[in-house]
């Protein structure tokens, strides 16, 4: 995984699926993505990852957090969002 020192874990999706769908929702919002998900992992992790048996974090920048975190909640009041809320989100969302 690669992300900047400088950036913050917005939300741990639960899905490749359900990441791409985020990063989706913050770029048309012009806010760059980094995600700890990396096709050359092992087999193993291959495998876990397509059987939807591990998540994947999101992380955004520091200066976007804030922005981040009201595009995503506004996008599920809109009905754009993907799924119902999520307790095990480490920021709500």
């Amino acid at each position: 995984m690669s992300h900047p020192d400088e950036s913050a874990l917005l939300v741990s999706a639960r899905t490749r699926f359900e990441a791409k769908v985020i990063s989706g929702v913050l770029a048309s919002a012009g806010i760059t993505v980094v995600s700890n998900f990396d096709p050359r992992h092992d087999e193993f992790a291959v495998a876990q990852s397509i059987m939807n048996l591990s998540g994947v974090d999101v992380y955004v920048s520091q200066d976007q957090f804030d922005q981040a975190k009201r595009v995503l909640t506004e996008a599920r009041a809109s009905g754009r969002a993907f799924e119902a809320d999520r307790a095990d989100d480490p920021n709500g969302l």
